[in-house]
């Protein structure tokens, strides 16, 4: 299964210039959860866009208990991976037998956020910069912000009609 996986995605693994390879475990990359969430079985479905308003990117998570819904401001840079793909890529964390996670992390010490500034060309500083994941199911969905950037978070509520 996972030589399949590695085989489908050669392409992609070798051609990508943000491309973590976190076989570089030395790395201390520290995942902190982020707002107040519930635990759940998530899928996620993004849409990104260019507005002048405040919602750029809006990521849409449904569980069995909850329904959440994720606006970001203007995103320096965004990449969606499929969950078990990022298994091999990054450091992300399997999904447990049940799939049942906390979904929304801010990432410290972020490899990507030194690729995106090193990608930039100096346009952009390490320090200005704060990495965001979101983990579901079905992908893994990293977004870079400026620092204290507010994420709007809307909890639709449980799926029986109460509000959360």
């Amino acid at each position: 299964m996972i030589s399949d996986v590695k085989e489908k995605y050669q392409d992609i693994i070798h051609n990508s210039k943000l491309l973590d390879v976190s076989a570089e475990k030395s790395r201390n990359e520290i995942r902190l959860r982020w707002g107040e969430l519930v635990e759940d079985r998530y899928t996620a479905e993004a849409k990104f866009g260019e507005s002048s308003d405040f919602e750029i990117a809006m990521i849409v998570l449904k569980g069995n208990k909850s329904e959440i819904v994720l606006d970001f401001p203007f995103c320096h840079f965004y990449r969606l991976t499929e969950r078990e793909l990022s298994l091999h890529l990054y450091q992300v964390p399997s999904v447990s037998e049940l799939g049942i996670e906390y979904p929304l992390y801010k990432i410290v010490n972020s490899l990507l956020v030194e690729q995106v500034v090193q990608v930039a060309g100096g346009v952009l500083e390490k320090e200005e910069l704060e990495h965001y994941q979101i983990l579901s199911t079905n992908i893994v969905i990293d977004v870079i912000l400026y620092k204290g950037e507010e994420i709007l978070i809307h909890d639709e509520g449980i799926n029986d009609g109460q509000v959360g």
